[in-house]
């Protein structure tokens, strides 16, 4: 059980990190870097929760899920907006991105 959430938390951090980097690059301020966030993180498991009717939806039982997005979003766009490194950045971050959602996916295949 604790492999999931680890893989879980995982799959949240990319998912904000991602959502941040569009909101920097949108040039957007805090507040919208870390709603854009926290919406990319959580947004398909809120949907999906409502939809097979499991309520309420697992991100408001557990206060860990709104928590990594907000802190990892917040940590994104502090680093970024102090180093302006945004262009080159944003190749890595796609890369990164892909290499821990397949890497949570085959984790998920042994378990």
């Amino acid at each position: 059980m604790i492999i999931l959430f680890i893989t879980e938390m995982i799959g949240i951090t990319a998912a904000a990190a991602s959502g941040a980097f569009i909101g920097i690059k949108n040039r957007f301020d805090l507040f919208g870097v870390l709603v854009l966030g926290a919406v990319s993180a959580l947004g398909g498991g809120l949907i999906r929760d409502v939809l097979l009717g499991h309520l309420p939806p697992r991100m408001f039982q557990n206060y860990w899920y709104l928590s990594v997005a907000t802190i990892v979003s917040a940590i994104v766009f502090l680093f970024f907006t102090l180093s302006n490194k945004i262009n080159k950045t944003q190749k890595e971050d796609k890369n990164l991105s892909v290499s821990i959602i397949t890497q949570v996916l085959v984790i998920m295949l042994f378990l």
